[in-house]
């Protein structure tokens, strides 16, 4: 009985399986059976390193600020957004209050970044990445947290954003998004080889140091984090802590989430 079951599950056309599914409301996430899973994914992968990855946009967005309209007046591309702009904007976001610690402690955390990345800045100390890792250090689990922080040269510079901006780096095909690096080559190029060797090791070893840089395993205390810039990239030690801690007390002062500004 129970092969027939199975047999009809796995050869009847995907559509019905989907439309059965959807009648009798089956959840497709992982299921604690007890037996198979017992307590959590996490725990029965404790034994398998992971790397947790963020883009420094992260969670945010400035599509709305790319050329999508033909209205000139509407258009407010990065390279357009000057210090005093980015300043402007950053004390709406975050208030009077929390701006300027704000910008200092990012201007800290990333030292040579334009001032605008301010404004599109994920909140890495809530988001899920790292609450994947403290979850998976908790199981006796081995982590390695990173954040690519590669400004992509399109519409004047953007920071990495949300969904898949880091694949053409992990994987070491930048050339096939030229729109997308076109005047900064050399440096994406460079960006890729790093990220993908990291990858490689991973793969290879189950830990993301090369010879060229040592990728240390994260902690809650120290949050250890491979920074990926054309700048400078680095393993660094609760490099955006402060940042992020500002950017959450702000967003509570707030009432919530402060959004991006984009305005």
């Amino acid at each position: 009985e129970e092969d027939k079951v199975v047999e009809t599950l796995t050869t009847m056309p995907y559509d019905e399986l989907y439309t059965a599914c959807k009648e009798v409301k089956v959840n497709y996430a992982p299921v604690f059976d007890g037996d198979y899973i017992t307590t959590g994914t996490f725990d029965i992968s404790a034994d398998i390193p992971l790397i947790a990855s963020n883009v420094l946009g992260e969670f945010s967005t400035n599509y709305s600020i790319v050329p999508y309209s033909a209205d000139k007046e509407t258009f407010y591309a990065d390279s357009n957004i000057t210090d005093e702009d980015a300043v402007q904007r950053a004390t709406e976001k975050f208030g009077e209050e929390y701006a300027p610690q704000i910008i200092e402690a990012f201007k800290s955390a990333y030292p040579n970044h334009p001032l605008r990345d301010v404004l599109y800045l994920g909140n890495r100390l809530n988001n899920s990445m790292i609450k994947i890792a403290n979850a998976m250090l908790s199981y006796g689990g081995t982590v390695y947290n990173d954040v690519l922080a590669y400004d992509y040269p399109m519409y004047g510079g953007i920071v990495p954003i949300h969904t898949a901006s880091s694949i053409p780096f992990w994987f070491n095909n930048a050339h096939l998004v030229p729109e997308f690096i076109a005047g900064d080559e050399v440096n994406a190029y460079k960006q890729a080889e790093v990220v993908s060797c990291a990858l490689s090791a991973f793969a290879h070893t189950g830990n993301p140091s090369t010879e060229e840089y040592e990728w240390l395993p994260y902690t809650e205390e120290g949050r250890e984090c491979m920074v990926f810039d054309a700048y400078e990239t680095g393993c660094r030690t609760n490099h955006d802590k402060e940042l992020f801690e500002l950017i959450t007390a702000a967003n509570e002062a707030n009432g919530g989430s402060s959004g991006n500004a984009s305005k």
